[in-house]
């Protein structure tokens, strides 16, 4: 009888699965144990990967913040291309640009 291959785990893929839990669950209420039933793998294994929950908890903070800059980052490149628009075709509205 074959088992299942395993499916791989990394780091990304660890934080990625973290970050699907504590949206659906809370923050709070995630923890090593329901991470590693989520990722099929044993908990002991995870700490390949991450030193604990508190380092868990900062690197998701991290992808939090940088998903945040990318997104103000698009939003600005956004506005300015609205507003250099505008200003080409010399009919710029009432707002801040």
């Amino acid at each position: 009888m074959n088992a299942a291959p395993k499916a791989r785990v990394d780091r990304e893929s660890v934080l990625a699965a973290a970050s699907e839990l504590a949206n659906r669950h809370g923050l709070d209420q995630l923890s090593m144990s329901e991470l590693a039933l989520a990722l099929g793998i044993r908990t002991p294994s995870l700490y390949t990967h991450v030193a604990g929950l508190s380092e868990l908890h900062r690197l998701l903070a991290l992808k939090g913040l940088r998903e945040l800059e990318e997104r103000m980052a698009r939003a600005a490149l956004g506005k300015f291309r609205t507003c250099m628009s505008w200003r080409l075709r010399g009919n710029r509205p009432n707002t801040a640009c």
